[in-house]
């Protein structure tokens, strides 16, 4: 057994750390005044993560401080002027006792502003240390912080489950917590977010009809769809999230699905054509009685519908081929409802028909990318576990709301080119196909064309697109981003892109190999 030795509180010691220099000016950026003296805690981080020891009643600059802690990018700036410090005993004795106190706490340290830096506050929760603060000052007087846990630690539990999937064993393994605290932990950060943050930013009546139109309502949508008048545009769709099989053989029928194959609840989501999420109604049974089309069925026609009280007639409403059945319904209520066209016959739609399907996607794959989002917080993307079955639409709504306040639009509203771009689509989509209608007046189609490769020297004179150019001619950014994908698997081993040209015409032809399917090309 190792002896106690009692050593003089003057006696001192030269270890081999480095540390700061010891004056009157701030230990950062040497200003004389306002100063304060350094916290501890601010001293011990410092010495963990740059093995700088500073001591004493060194002082900085309050504006290098975020509570007890220096800014990550302040305390990379602390330089060293000595390769060794002299402690005295006690000073050595302070230093590992606090070192002890770290380590109990761990490193999820959400009870001190700070202690993580802003990369650590996304990786965890999907939203920043700045916007954490602003989220716990909604619910602080909801949470009462018992010993040892704070109300700060029950937010970020909850949302350390939502960003993360992980069980309540792994979580009260991460913030050394019982599991049954952990659990009661979601549980009051979940009551209390639902109380006091989320009807604030999600809901029919958070925003004003008119503040959405004037927020959240592109002109490029309002040109399209209402002949450029203000009024309010939604964007409705069904999203999933997967639950486990239930030994409740009716509640198992109820909820399976037989589109995906297994059983799963369905969110109906309402979202502004920015991508911002005006209400999530739900969820409900997967079964066929609860099909897209029957849910919004029942939302406009129940006793005192809210969405009815909330939209007004001329109102826009885009939905996919799943609502079919509930467009006669949405023109009863003087309601105008865009959907992609059917295909009535033969094996493409004709060419009116199409364009007007693109007008309505060009808009409406905004809500698949919302959906998208939603599923990055992982839990809403993982098999729920029967006993959290009742809280999906909890979790979805806080998440969505928690989207609306911290996350960018998914689509900027204001667009200074959005009435240009609006009509040139317009325009586009009653033209004609002059180069289907060249092939078929030529016979192309039932007699063999010869085609003869190309080099790109022979064509010097083909214009050189930049990205602004390409924009105008895509109408947005989608195809741009598929063409590189599409161009890297039809290079050739040299690097080369094959075009052919009929040797009557300046026609390109190219290949394209379908992305889902090996047996198709176009």
């Amino acid at each position: 057994m190792a002896e106690n030795i009692n050593v003089p509180a003057n006696e001192t010691i030269t270890i081999p750390f480095s540390r700061p220099s010891m004056t009157h000016k701030c230990i950062i950026c040497k200003a004389k005044s306002p100063l304060v003296v350094v916290p501890s805690l601010a001293k011990l981080r410092v010495f963990v993560k740059h093995g700088l020891i500073i001591y004493g009643k060194a002082r900085c600059c309050k504006r290098h401080l975020k509570d007890s802690f220096f800014n990550v990018t302040d305390s990379n700036r602390i330089e060293a002027v000595s390769d060794t410090s002299t402690l005295s005993a006690s000073q050595i004795t302070d230093l590992l006792n606090d070192l002890r106190v770290c380590v109990q706490r761990g490193f999820l340290d959400f009870e001190n502003p700070g202690a993580l830096s802003d990369i650590d506050y996304h990786r965890l929760t999907r939203i920043s240390g700045e916007n954490f603060d602003n989220l716990f000052s909604y619910v602080k007087s909801e949470i009462y912080s018992t010993h040892g846990r704070s109300a700060r630690t029950y937010i970020e539990i909850l949302l350390v489950k939502l960003r993360t999937g992980l069980s309540h064993s792994i979580l009260s393994t991460l913030f050394d917590l019982p599991r049954r605290t952990v659990g009661k932990a979601i549980r009051s950060a979940r009551k209390a977010l639902l109380k006091c943050f989320v009807p604030m930013h999600l809901g029919l009546y958070h925003i004003t009809r008119d503040n959405f139109i004037k927020e959240h309502t592109r002109n490029l949508a309002k040109n399209l769809f209402a002949e450029g008048e203000d009024v309010a545009i939604l964007v409705a769709n069904g999203t999933y999230v997967y639950i486990k099989k239930s030994s409740n053989y009716s509640f198992q029928r109820w909820t399976y699905s037989l589109h995906k194959g297994r059983p799963l609840v369905k969110p109906m989501m309402m979202v502004s054509i920015t991508g911002y999420i005006l209400e999530v109604f739900g969820p409900y049974f997967a079964d066929g009685k609860n099909n897209d089309a029957s849910i919004l069925n029942n939302l406009v026609k129940q006793i005192r519908s809210r969405l009815l009280q909330w939209i007004n007639p001329e109102d826009v409403l885009i939905v996919d081929r799943g609502f079919r059945d509930v467009i006669m319904t949405l023109e009863e209520y003087e309601l105008i409802p865009k959907m992609p066209n059917f295909l009535q016959q033969g094996s493409q739609h004709d060419i009116l028909s199409a364009n007007e399907s693109r007008l309505v996607t060009a808009i409406r794959w905004v809500v698949e990318a919302v959906n998208g989002l939603l599923k990055t917080w992982k839990m809403l993307a993982q098999v729920i576990p029967n006993s959290q079955i009742s809280y999906i639409g909890d979790f979805v709504r806080i998440v969505a709301a928690l989207c609306n306040v911290y996350r960018p639009p998914r689509v900027e509203a204001f667009s200074p080119d959005d009435e240009i771009i609006a009509q040139r689509m317009l325009a586009r989509s009653r033209k004609t196909n002059g180069l289907q209608k060249y092939i078929e007046d030529n016979g192309w189609i039932r007699r063999s064309v010869i085609w003869r490769k190309i080099k790109a020297t022979s064509i010097a004179d083909f214009p050189r697109l930049t990205l602004d150019d390409l924009h105008k001619i895509t109408i947005g950014v989608y195809q741009l981003k598929q063409a590189s994908s599409y161009a890297r698997e039809h290079m050739s081993d040299e690097g080369n892109y094959v075009f052919y040209v009929h040797q009557e015409s300046d026609i390109l032809r190219v290949k394209l190999q379908s992305r889902h399917t090996s047996l198709k090309q176009y």
